[in-house]
């Protein structure tokens, strides 16, 4: 079970954003901005080589900004900024741990230090996650799945399932043959998330009966 992040398991207020464009003025350009730029479902890698492009940077500042941009997010999360755990998501993976011979996992657009600095600020251990691919793991979303089933001791895409907010999410999910939760807790309407025809669309994660009773015949 691969969990995205920001708007699945947790609602970071945007610290990501806010955080990464102050990095990106203090150590790229005066004017670096995401403003106009996809963010949800996305790399942090391909939104930061978007938001270079248009400032005509090096791709190779990017280690320096990432390193920034740690710094920043996890001062702002230190701050009086407030990260909030998403309804139903303690309970949920609670009951997946406790069911012997699954594998709770991450699969996320976030950098790993990053992705883990939310996660504790929303009060979830990162170790929790057995299985974890993180933006830094491939060139796009779509090859994550991939990479995270390869670190899953005989895991096989039909009984791997993606859970997430976002078109992307699905996407990815169905370019390597995994099942998918979509859930409105995000970016995207559940109107939107329709679109993309996931296995199970839900307004959230907050009926642990419901996804645990799919969860089980998933993996029948």
């Amino acid at each position: 079970m691969l969990f995205d992040i920001d708007g699945t398991l947790l609602s970071s207020m945007r610290a990501g954003v806010q955080a990464l464009t102050s990095a990106g003025r203090a150590c790229i350009h005066e004017h670096f901005s995401l403003e106009g730029i996809e963010v949800g479902g996305r790399l942090d890698g391909q939104i930061i080589a978007e938001a270079f492009k248009r400032l005509d940077v090096a791709i190779d500042k990017l280690a320096v900004l990432r390193q920034t941009y740690e710094r920043h997010l996890a001062h702002l999360l230190q701050s009086d900024h407030r990260v909030e755990l998403l309804p139903g998501v303690s309970g949920l993976l609670d009951a997946i741990e406790a069911r012997i011979g699954w594998t709770l996992g991450l699969l996320t657009g976030n950098f790993s230090g990053s992705g883990q600095l939310k996660l504790r600020a929303a009060g979830i251990d990162p170790s929790r996650f057995a299985v974890q691919a993180w933006a830094e793991d491939g060139p796009s979303r779509n090859h994550l799945p991939h990479i995270a089933m390869q670190r899953c001791t005989n895991s096989v895409p039909g009984q791997t399932v993606i859970i997430g907010d976002t078109l992307h999410d699905i996407s990815c999910a169905r370019a390597c043959g995994c099942r998918v939760i979509a859930v409105a807790t995000g970016v995207c309407s559940r109107d939107t998330l329709a679109c993309g025809q996931p296995d199970l669309l839900l307004d959230d994660l907050s009926d642990t009966g419901t996804v645990m009773a799919w969860l089980e015949r998933m993996s029948a």
